[in-house]
């Protein structure tokens, strides 16, 4: 800035002010600020380029690539990638921590209380942390793959799995973020060091470059180096039998033969392994989980009730490829398979004058002459069992269309599994056709692809078109236009 404009400025904050006059080292305080809102837009705008996308506000965040959409009033919506697609939905929370991503960890809140999640939208650190009050911010970004959290009022440390590393103490006012292994403590006016075991540690401030000149110094120095390696946590095993379900504080998660925590505690409900995959519920939708920890098969079933108790218990777990996740209102059960795709509960017991084998219900549904299998079946009941199964449509493998679909008063777009591939971020839409669909964000439409691609600029007045008395069909793409 140059002297010329900085006197300008400073004329204009002494208007600002009124009579008042500056002094000397209130100018050079207003001199200094402006000097550094001149600088932030600039240095911004050097690491930070805002993409283009459908979402209305969109901010940058700590992690390069990455951006948060929010509404109007602040609620996170999803964060999106550098080519404005959304990857992981957010809308859930109510408040991110946008600058403190670090690890690939976010930090989030949902009914005032603080987690953590992953860049693919996994909740590894549940919501049950006290939001911070501090000048920071409500929540602290991992430090050296360690964090630092309040409990009940207490602090304490975790690591990135959920692991209690220092336990939570009354004792402790304040714990810094860990640097070089080692993070400052104060116990009410007095300071300590912790290190990442969460053992007391030597002051680093006394460890200097001439410390070998000092024995007591030099002893600590080498105590140091010795204990820097030991902090790694322990290697996983490369290989376990299984993974069986524990409960902490109230939330769920897989601990492995040895009691070590293999899947955070993250889920308000679980089911065991099995066939390699397990049933987690958050809040009240099910997926599944494989033994990584990946979600494999999206929250999309509902925590229906069943009068019998028993048979709740006996849902979404997988035997002979099945997992039984819902029922009709009829009664009849629903279920699916590894893939997540709907298929019939039944298994057909054939019995063929040759041989005697089971048939999957899935396997009769694709099989191309349905009679074949059946060859010589003299059982009546089983011919028609097979009867009824061949009305059922097979399950596509890919997704043929999208629809629309309301939440909180914004318009996305689901599959057929309710799985939401467009997140709620349009004030309207038109459903797809040939590809294309009519959205509209505040006064303007545009059109978007199958991908969520805005394909189609908003550039179309809301306020013009609809007064067409044919506005209800209006933006939707028919033989080409």
């Amino acid at each position: 800035m140059s002297q010329r404009n900085l006197s300008k400025n400073l004329w204009s904050s002494e208007r600002l002010l009124g009579n008042t006059p500056l002094t000397s080292s209130m100018l050079v305080l207003l001199a200094g600020l402006i000097a550094g809102l001149a600088t932030l837009p600039n240095a911004q705008a050097a690491s930070c380029k805002i993409p283009k996308s459908y979402y209305k506000n969109v901010a940058c965040t700590s992690s390069s690539g990455y951006f948060l959409a929010s509404k109007d009033f602040g609620e996170p919506v999803a964060l999106i990638d550098n080519k404005g697609k959304p990857v992981v939905d957010l809308s859930r929370y109510q408040r991110v921590a946008a600058d403190k991503i670090a690890a690939g960890l976010i930090p989030v809140q949902r009914n005032g209380r603080v987690g953590y999640v992953t860049m693919q939208g996994r909740e590894v650190i549940p919501t049950m942390y006290d939001a911070l009050k501090e000048s920071g911010g409500w929540a602290r970004a991992v430090s050296e793959g360690l964090i630092v959290v309040k409990k009940d009022g207490n602090y304490g440390v975790i690591n990135t799995n959920g692991k209690i590393i220092v336990p939570f103490s009354s004792a402790f006012s304040d714990i810094d973020n860990y640097r070089n292994s080692i993070a400052k403590v104060q116990k009410n006016k007095a300071t300590s060091w912790l290190d990442k075991n969460g053992k007391t540690a030597s002051d680093p401030r006394g460890v200097t470059n001439n410390a070998t000149n000092n024995p007591t110094e030099a002893a600590a120095k080498s105590n140091l180096a010795k204990r820097v390696p030991t902090v790694e946590s322990a290697a996983k095993p490369t290989t376990f039998t299984t993974l069986q379900p524990a409960n902490q504080d109230g939330k769920w998660g897989f601990v492995d033969d040895k009691n070590i925590i293999m899947i955070t505690y993250s889920f308000d409900e679980v089911r065991p392994f099995s066939e390699g995959l397990a049933g987690v519920r958050v809040d009240d939708k099910w997926g599944f989980i494989d033994l990584g920890g990946t979600l494999v098969i999206p929250f999309s079933f509902d925590n229906t009730p069943v009068k019998d108790n028993a048979s709740h218990e006996t849902m979404f777990i997988f035997k002979d490829t099945k997992a039984w996740t819902g029922n009709l209102k009829n009664g009849d059960k629903v279920c699916i398979d590894k893939k997540g795709h709907v298929t019939s509960c039944n298994t057909i017991k054939v019995v063929n004058k040759n041989d005697s084998r089971v048939i999957n219900a899935t396997d009769a549904i694709n099989t191309t002459t349905i009679s074949n299998p059946l060859k010589g079946a003299d059982n009546n009941a089983t011919t028609s069992v097979v009867s009824r199964i061949t009305l059922a449509t097979p399950k596509p493998t890919s997704i043929i269309t999208l629809q629309p679909a309301n939440q909180d008063g914004k318009w996305g777009f689901v599959d057929d599994e309710k799985t939401i591939m467009i997140t709620y971020s349009f004030d309207e839409v038109r459903h797809f056709s040939e590809g294309l669909a009519g959205v509209r964000i505040d006064d303007k439409w545009g059109f978007i692809d199958v991908g969520g691609e805005v394909v189609i600029p908003f550039s179309f007045e809301h306020n013009a078109a609809r007064s067409n008395e044919n506005f209800n069909a209006m933006f939707i793409f028919e033989d080409g236009k």
